[in-house]
């Protein structure tokens, strides 16, 4: 770590939760996740290039939370462990204090300088006296004030700082360094102006590309027959066109028998999810029933499967913007997608896509005479883990998990691609290693000799647009109707008040945030909303049976009397009154 650049704390902290799980004994252990999750949402919402006053009252809420969190592990935590300075800081500070003591000796021309005995490694304790934990307070304000933090930037004085260490490492290192230093820096302008001229008069000496050159530009230079070259973004996905690389479904069929994720109605339900789209039918994580009789009068034109590579799937972001995610089944992190909970209590869905390919299919009733092109997500379901309770008011991240493949739960299914919202970054719960309990040996294991893991972590922070998906509040998702729907501020400042977290002050600020939901949507239909989505029937695609949404319902009582610190509230996203561009907030670009 120690050529880190910002960016590369920035994705260590991103993922480093699941990284510290199970590392300290309690109360240690939830401290610090609970910590580590605090800064990663404050992380999140300070970098958002696009600030309503919602947002910025969260951001608020939360500095507030992670302000009591620092203090509470700089006088908790880091009491209760002895912690020293690591071996190469001791090396470095003994080599600094030899080099001392020789100047002493040379400047005084004694040959005995005092110095201290030397104790070993120094204990070292956490600072919370810094100037970047003072400045935390500040952001809300400097935001307020001066835009969003990705219109200013420290990296032109630091880029100038650096020609000013080439000067003195070229100079005398005395103290005329100064006027040498300028004098270098008249000496480049110089030439770079000549430079300029000599470019404008077409003088300019051309420079032959280095063998290194060479080979990057023939690395990054894509062929020309590109299988998946760039699409038009107003198109929701981009699958390859190809047909050279092909499977025949019976022999694939044959060929995985003893697999179990090719189960003997791996062909069915195909034909069950082919004829579900053809018939319009809106998607509820199932294939739907169909008669022997309807699934024949469907043909798959030469019985053949085009596989694929990736599938590139747009979106708007929370600041509409255009983005693409990739999707590549032959890497795991590029391998899981997100789509629009049809049932249940998460906004979600999960799925690792084991496969990408497109099918042409004939079926005269529904008049397709030809061979029609259709796309097909081959995916493996994910489903929360009934016994993990992850919220933004217990401080700890959503855990899913593979559905057991056992009969009725539905572990493997297809999709099509349309309804994938965008790819998902779930980390491997590592605490829990592997296991072979949910499926059998297969080829489709995470890994190919220990299984499957138990669990996984879904990473909301992996970028700020994933972020605003949970929130809800961002523009772009509105627009686009994908955006969660997230309890009300209202709600949680009801829970803030019971955890006795926030002050009066902070209370009453939170209940007067102007959002969509408390300007067009009334207490009462909220509660309703909120109680429909409660009794609504669990999907098949979570780890559960029947009895989950009394275990859920149990589990949330108990998680609105915790104690624990709760840092923000979540916004009510169930507005749909866009018409006019804009959601009625003021922005802050």
């Amino acid at each position: 770590m120690k050529n880190f650049a910002a960016r590369n704390f920035e994705n260590v902290l991103q993922c480093i939760i699941p990284c510290f799980e199970g590392l300290l004994p309690e109360p240690h252990n939830t401290n610090i996740l609970r910590l580590l999750y605090i800064i990663a949402r404050w992380h999140g919402l300070a970098k958002l290039r696009l600030h309503t006053e919602s947002t910025l009252h969260l951001l608020d809420l939360t500095t507030t939370a992670l302000g009591r969190e620092i203090r509470h592990f700089a006088s908790q935590t880091c009491l209760a462990f002895e912690t020293k300075e690591t071996p190469k800081e001791y090396a470095a500070r003994t080599r600094r204090k030899t080099k001392r003591q020789a100047m002493l000796k040379t400047v005084t021309g004694s040959s005995k300088v005092p110095s201290k005995p030397d104790t070993g490694r120094k204990p070292r304790e956490f600072n919370t006296n810094t100037f970047k934990i003072h400045s935390l307070g500040h952001y809300v304000e400097t935001i307020q004030r001066l835009g969003t933090t990705d219109s200013y930037s420290t990296q032109i004085g630091e880029t100038c700082h650096r020609d000013l260490k080439r000067f003195y490492a070229t100079g005398s290192k005395t103290a005329s360094f100064v006027k040498e230093a300028a004098l270098a820096h008249r000496r480049k302008s110089n030439l770079k102006e000549i430079e300029q001229k000599a470019g404008s008069k077409g003088l300019r000496r051309r420079i032959q590309p280095t063998c290194r050159r060479r080979k990057i530009r023939a690395l990054t230079s894509a062929p020309a027959d590109d299988p998946l070259p760039p699409n038009l973004p107003h198109n929701h996905h981009h699958i390859g066109t190809n047909k050279n690389h092909w499977v025949d479904l019976t022999h694939f069929i044959e060929e995985n028998r003893d697999d179990p994720a090719v189960s003997d109605t791996f062909a069915s339900e195909l034909h069950n999810h082919i004829l579900g789209r053809l018939t319009g039918r809106e998607f509820d994580g199932e294939e739907g029933n169909f008669t022997d009789n309807e699934r024949a009068g469907l043909i798959i034109y030469k019985n053949r499967l085009y596989k694929h590579a990736h599938l590139r799937c747009n979106y708007t972001t929370y600041d509409v913007q255009r983005e693409q995610d990739i999707i590549n089944p032959r890497i795991p992190s590029r391998s899981f997608i997100m789509v629009s909970a049809a049932a249940g209590t998460h906004p979600f869905w999960y799925a690792r896509v084991l496969s990408i390919f497109h099918i042409e299919v004939i079926h005269t009733a529904f008049g397709i005479s030809d061979p029609k092109r259709m796309e097909v997500l081959w995916v493996c379901w994910m489903g929360e883990d009934p016994d993990h309770v992850g919220n933004d008011r217990k401080c700890r991240l959503h855990r899913v998990g593979y559905v057991p493949n056992t009969p009725g739960q539905g572990a493997f299914g297809f999709l099509d691609p349309a309804v994938v919202i965008r790819g998902s970054h779930l980390i491997p719960s590592f605490e829990f290693g592997y296991t072979e309990d949910l499926l059998d040996r297969s080829h489709w294991w995470d890994d190919e000799e220990m299984g499957d893991f138990t669990n996984y972590y879904v990473n909301p922070f992996v970028d700020r647009d994933m972020l605003m998906r949970y929130i809800g509040e961002g523009v772009g998702h509105r627009a686009e109707g994908s955006a969660a729907s997230p309890t009300s501020l209202a709600e949680h400042a009801d829970s803030l008040e019971k955890s006795q977290l926030a002050t009066p002050q902070e209370l009453q600020q939170l209940q007067t945030i102007p959002t969509a939901s408390n300007r067009d949507s009334t207490a009462d239909d909220i509660d309703d909303q909120d109680s429909e989505s409660a009794r609504g029937s669990d999907s098949e695609h979570h780890c559960t049976d029947s009895n989950q949404s009394e275990d859920s319902a149990s589990e949330s009582e108990d998680s609105e009397g915790v104690d624990e610190p709760e840092p923000y509230g979540e916004t009510d996203d169930e507005d749909d009154d866009i018409e006019d561009g804009g959601v009625g907030e003021n922005f802050v670009y």
